[in-house]
């Protein structure tokens, strides 16, 4: 049931962006995501950690990629 929905928003994302590319992307980090969770759900003695772990490396990995979303491109600093 799951490979079907997948296979129904990889469609749906490649007819949209009309590239192939970005929708297998999606399509990887949507399944990755999917085994990420079910593992989780089945280890039920340690899902708390596990999940807590999964937060931190998330909130981590979002930090990095969008460090430098204010910084200027001049090397000024903003408001000077």
């Amino acid at each position: 049931m799951m490979s079907i929905i997948f296979s129904l928003i990889f469609l749906v994302i490649a007819a949209a962006m009309r590239r192939l590319r970005p929708a297998v992307m999606i399509a990887f980090a949507q399944s990755l995501l999917y085994a990420m969770l079910f593992l989780i759900l089945r280890m039920e003695d340690y899902a708390l950690i596990a999940g807590t772990a999964l937060l931190v490396a998330g909130t981590a990995a979002l930090m990095v990629v969008t460090s430098g979303v204010n910084k200027p491109k001049g090397g000024a600093e903003p408001g000077r």
